[in-house]
């Protein structure tokens, strides 16, 4: 074999060993990478819990508002009660004090 082609060889050989020894830099690199990433995936779990175990606390603190909710309509109803009692009374009297007249008594009075 000529000694150009020993050269191109040896020249080929080179470039192997570098881009094997590249590749083992970038090995490390991405195996301290993963490590890196182990370490913060076991923080943002253990951060998750925290952040948890606070909305269960704060969930627990929201009182019940079926109670109070229960109080205001019933306070809402009796005044509806009241009001409709206010209009009604007046027109139950009028029918009352003239069928106890009976129906040949006259008419209701007119309403002004």
């Amino acid at each position: 074999m000529s000694e150009e082609r020993f050269d191109r060889i040896e020249e080929r050989l080179d470039r192997l060993e570098s881009g094997q020894a590249d590749l083992r830099t970038g090995m490390a690199d991405l195996r301290t990478d993963v490590a890196d990433l182990r370490t913060d995936v076991v923080d943002l779990r253990r951060h998750m819990l925290v952040l948890h175990e606070q909305v269960i606390d704060t969930i627990k603190a929201i009182p019940d508002p079926v109670p109070q909710l229960e109080r205001m309509m019933d306070t809402k109803i009796a005044g509806l009660r009241e009001e409709i009692g206010r209009r009604l009374d007046p027109l139950e009297h009028i029918v009352r004090t003239h069928f106890d007249r009976g129906p040949q008594a006259g008419r209701l009075p007119e309403v002004s």
